[in-house]
């Protein structure tokens, strides 16, 4: 059996035989005792619920689902447009022009629906999130999207603390710090007055004064970019799931370093993961994670 499948078995014995599942276990061949061992199910609340992969569905941003729609007839592009989410439904309708059904399907039109569309789109062994080994980042699944936008404009700043804290030019400060919002400067300034960081190459504040778009875009680029190396070497089936909670633009950013054949050293890593928990817990006295 795969992984997905000791999973699945240890997720059953634990379902319906509990505290009798370590005596059942050794009634199994040495070796294949040893692979449950290797696949162990840490969630406590086994219930259908938790165990039904397509629940993940409502959670996937719209732009992984547009390429599946656009490969289905318009009949069973309405039948599987109702199965989604309002926010969902709205955003996708446009582009595979449709109107917005609005109204659901009955429960068991619409739970067959989801379960099929879901099969389509993730992979045959991916493992599922209730079966996730916990980490450092297993609360990242948690939060809202939006709260995960904060948090990598958030941690763009660090990048951006660089600039200004060997910049001279008092000017593109200024320009600069108008184009971000209260909170931003609140962080920054934080950031600024600590003595650390390296002086960059070229200093990209003159460039950034000139637009606040450019600005926005540096910051959230930097944060992505931020975000990704942290994750890297994480488990690929958290990954392939926190991934789909961004649209496929910053997915692919964040894929990019997930797939890095050299990871960041433990030091970097620490480092990282400090940047992050500091980011989150300055976004959680804002009330905006």
């Amino acid at each position: 059996m795969n992984a997905k499948s000791w999973m699945w078995f240890n997720a059953l014995l634990k379902r319906y035989h509990g505290e009798e599942t370590q005596q059942l276990l050794r009634l199994l061949p040495e070796e294949e005792e040893e692979l449950a061992a290797q696949h162990p199910v840490t969630v406590q609340n086994l219930s259908p619920s938790t165990l039904r992969r397509e629940s993940f569905l409502s959670q996937v941003h719209f732009s992984w689902l547009l390429p599946i729609f656009k490969k289905l007839r318009k009949a069973h592009r309405e039948l599987y447009l109702r199965a989604l989410e309002g926010r969902q439904r709205k955003r996708l309708a446009p582009q595979i022009k449709l109107e917005d059904p609005k109204r659901s399907l009955p429960e068991p039109i619409l739970t067959l629906s989801r379960q099929r569309l879901y099969s389509k789109l993730c992979p045959d062994d991916l493992v599922p999130r209730a079966f996730l080994p916990e980490s450092l980042y297993s609360q990242f699944l948690e939060y809202p999207r939006q709260g995960l936008l904060h948090l990598l404009d958030t941690l763009g700043l660090q990048d951006l603390a660089g600039e200004f804290r060997f910049s001279i030019d008092q000017k593109s400060r200024d320009a600069v710090y108008r184009h971000l919002d209260e909170n931003q400067r609140e962080y920054l300034h934080n950031l600024v007055t600590r003595e650390s960081g390296q002086k960059p190459a070229k200093t990209l504040l003159p460039v950034l004064a000139q637009d606040k778009e450019k600005t926005k875009k540096f910051i959230h680029q930097r944060g992505l970019g931020t975000l990704g190396q942290a994750l890297s070497g994480q488990d690929k089936n958290f990954l392939w799931y926190f991934s789909r909670r961004f649209d496929t633009g910053r997915a692919q950013v964040l894929e990019h370093h997930f797939s890095k054949d050299i990871l960041p050293s433990e030091e970097k890593l620490e480092e990282l993961h400090n940047q992050i928990n500091e980011a989150i817990a300055f976004l959680q006295t804002k009330s905006l994670l």
